[in-house]
Protein backbone atom coordinates (compact mmCIF):
# COMPACT_ATOMS: atom_id res chain seq x y z
CA UNK A 1 0.00 0.00 0.00
CA UNK A 2 3.12 2.26 0.93
CA UNK A 3 4.64 2.27 -2.39
CA UNK A 4 1.40 2.30 -4.33
CA UNK A 5 0.17 5.58 -2.59
CA UNK A 6 3.47 7.26 -2.82
CA UNK A 7 4.11 6.47 -6.69
CA UNK A 8 0.23 7.73 -7.37
CA UNK A 9 0.63 11.01 -5.49
CA UNK A 10 4.51 11.71 -6.93
CA UNK A 11 2.64 11.63 -9.90
CA UNK A 12 -0.28 13.91 -9.11
CA UNK A 13 2.66 16.28 -7.65
CA UNK A 14 4.88 15.90 -11.10
CA UNK A 15 2.35 15.80 -13.99
CA UNK A 16 -0.54 18.52 -12.14
CA UNK A 17 1.78 21.74 -12.55
CA UNK A 18 1.58 20.33 -16.09
CA UNK A 19 -1.88 20.09 -16.86
CA UNK A 20 -3.67 23.16 -15.35
CA UNK A 21 -0.46 25.18 -15.48
CA UNK A 22 -1.01 25.76 -11.71
CA UNK A 23 1.76 24.97 -9.03
CA UNK A 24 0.87 23.47 -5.81
CA UNK A 25 2.42 24.32 -2.35
CA UNK A 26 5.80 23.00 -1.78
CA UNK A 27 5.13 23.58 1.99
CA UNK A 28 1.85 21.77 1.96
CA UNK A 29 3.76 19.17 -0.31
CA UNK A 30 6.39 18.24 2.81
CA UNK A 31 3.86 18.02 5.19
CA UNK A 32 2.03 15.91 3.01
CA UNK A 33 4.89 13.35 2.38
CA UNK A 34 7.23 13.29 5.71
CA UNK A 35 2.92 12.55 8.33
CA UNK A 36 1.90 10.23 5.53
CA UNK A 37 5.46 8.85 5.72
CA UNK A 38 5.84 8.43 9.61
CA UNK A 39 2.29 7.46 9.53
CA UNK A 40 2.62 4.90 7.49
CA UNK A 41 5.32 3.50 9.43
CA UNK A 42 3.21 3.30 12.37
CA UNK A 43 0.78 1.55 10.39
CA UNK A 44 2.44 -1.16 8.82
CA UNK A 45 5.90 -1.74 10.86
CA UNK A 46 3.48 -2.53 14.29
CA UNK A 47 2.02 -5.29 11.53
CA UNK A 48 5.31 -6.69 11.33
CA UNK A 49 6.14 -7.02 14.49
CA UNK A 50 2.85 -8.85 15.48
CA UNK A 51 2.87 -10.67 12.77
CA UNK A 52 6.54 -12.03 13.81
CA UNK A 53 4.78 -13.09 16.93
CA UNK A 54 2.49 -15.23 15.00
CA UNK A 55 -0.80 -12.87 14.87
CA UNK A 56 -2.65 -12.46 12.10
CA UNK A 57 -4.09 -9.12 10.84
CA UNK A 58 -7.27 -9.94 11.00
CA UNK A 59 -8.75 -11.07 14.73
CA UNK A 60 -12.69 -12.30 14.23
CA UNK A 61 -12.52 -12.54 18.12
CA UNK A 62 -10.47 -9.57 19.12
CA UNK A 63 -7.08 -11.70 19.90
CA UNK A 64 -8.53 -14.12 22.16
CA UNK A 65 -7.46 -16.65 20.71
CA UNK A 66 -3.65 -15.23 20.92
CA UNK A 67 -3.61 -15.68 24.26
CA UNK A 68 0.47 -16.69 23.25
CA UNK A 69 0.82 -13.10 21.97
CA UNK A 70 -0.74 -10.92 24.63
CA UNK A 71 2.37 -8.79 25.19
CA UNK A 72 2.21 -7.76 21.36
CA UNK A 73 -1.36 -6.93 20.92
CA UNK A 74 -0.92 -3.43 22.52
CA UNK A 75 0.46 -2.79 19.20
CA UNK A 76 -2.86 -2.57 17.79
CA UNK A 77 -3.91 0.44 19.23
CA UNK A 78 -0.57 2.11 17.61
CA UNK A 79 -1.58 0.82 14.33
CA UNK A 80 -5.21 2.38 14.72
CA UNK A 81 -3.53 6.18 16.08
CA UNK A 82 -1.16 5.38 12.69
CA UNK A 83 -4.09 5.08 10.72
CA UNK A 84 -5.98 7.71 11.98
CA UNK A 85 -2.87 10.36 11.85
CA UNK A 86 -2.45 8.66 7.62
CA UNK A 87 -6.12 9.65 7.33
CA UNK A 88 -5.28 13.40 8.97
CA UNK A 89 -1.93 13.65 6.78
CA UNK A 90 -4.07 13.22 3.56
CA UNK A 91 -6.21 16.28 4.35
CA UNK A 92 -2.82 18.81 3.49
CA UNK A 93 -3.18 16.90 0.00
CA UNK A 94 -6.80 17.36 -0.60
CA UNK A 95 -6.36 21.10 0.52
CA UNK A 96 -3.29 21.62 -2.06
CA UNK A 97 -5.04 19.57 -4.85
Amino acid sequence: MGGSSFGLFSGIYYWFPKATGRMMSDLLGKIHFWGSFVAINFVFMPMFITGLAGVNRRLYDGGMQYAHAQDVMEWNAVMSYGAWALGFFQIFFIFNF
